[in-house]
């Protein structure tokens, strides 16, 4: 489940969780120092698969792929100001 993930991502310091301050049932989830170190090292890798993955599409499928993240992202609130 996801929370096992992010439990697992802050036990190795990867991820903090912050508590909102108008709603404290919401926890927006921020990488640390640590968590942003260890992008840096994978991010070429994710560049290849996207590359590779775009590759191997139809200019449909990415399509359909890129619609559905949008709606995504459309319902996932802006939390940018929130955690800080």
């Amino acid at each position: 489940s996801l929370v096992g993930i992010l439990d697992r991502l802050e036990a190795r310091g990867l991820v903090a969780r912050i508590r909102s301050e108008q709603d404290r049932r919401l926890v927006f989830v921020k990488a640390t120092v640590a968590g942003h170190a260890l992008y840096q090292q994978v991010e070429p890798r994710i560049a290849e698969i996207h590359a590779d993955l775009k590759t191997r599409a139809t200019a449909e499928e990415w399509q359909a792929l890129e619609t559905i993240l949008q709606k995504i992202t459309a319902v996932v609130p802006d939390t940018s100001t929130d955690a800080a």
